[in-house]
């Protein structure tokens, strides 16, 4: 109880010695309910892309305790060979990969700068000038690529599902081995992949 509570998942009402739950939980729930709602717009989506493609097809949630994006939807690809597979929960810093850079570009610059700081410590081997720029594209684009950023041999690209006040609530993302995603297999499915992006952001806007 004193750990729940130190960390404000119960807060301690003196004049009736009696808990109940704090801030941080209600958080948690408002980002739960938040994931489910990810999950069930996008399914549809999802399944389209994951049929056109024929690779896998991951959906996102951007955690804003954690600075992470976390896989919360996947359909694996179905072609024969070499397949990519990515574990539900799995979080993602937001520096690597084209699912969490697709969620990066379109945060607060006070946010961004934030994560361009921190990079330099935990991820000596990148280039923070060189992200800085590559968001800057990304922003005005929509769509987010990488090249064996996260895994050996596997290429990405992805496009943000934002909310009502512009914030990305996650993304959804292609992934698949470089051999399959030449630049034009990314360019197509980056085209696919905007407009379906376009559309679930405009669904986000008309939900009460």
């Amino acid at each position: 109880v004193r750990f729940l509570h130190g960390r404000s998942f119960l807060a301690y009402a003196a004049d009736t010695g009696r808990y109940a739950l704090g801030i941080a939980a209600v958080d948690l729930g408002r980002r739960a309910v938040r994931a489910s709602n990810l999950v069930e717009l996008c399914g549809p989506t999802l399944a389209q892309i994951a049929e056109e493609t024929g690779e896998t097809v991951m959906l996102t949630a951007y955690d804003p305790r954690q600075g992470k994006v976390i896989c919360l939807e996947q359909i694996p690809s179905v072609k024969e060979g070499l397949r990519v597979f990515e574990r539900i929960g799995a979080a993602f810093p937001l520096y690597r990969g084209a699912s969490s850079k697709a969620v990066l570009a379109f945060l607060l610059p006070a946010e961004v700068e934030a994560v361009l700081a921190h990079m330099g410590r935990d991820a000596p081997d990148l280039d923070a000038v060189r992200l800085a720029r590559e968001l800057a594209t990304i922003q005005l684009s929509g769509l987010a690529t990488s090249l064996e950023e996260t895994y050996p041999g596997v290429a990405g690209v992805a496009v943000p599902v934002l909310g009502d006040d512009g914030v990305p609530l996650g993304s959804i993302a292609v992934a698949a081995p470089i051999l399959r995603m030449n630049l034009d297999a990314r360019t197509r499915i980056g085209k696919m992949l905007t407009v379906a992006g376009r559309k679930l952001s405009a669904s986000f806007r008309s939900v009460p």
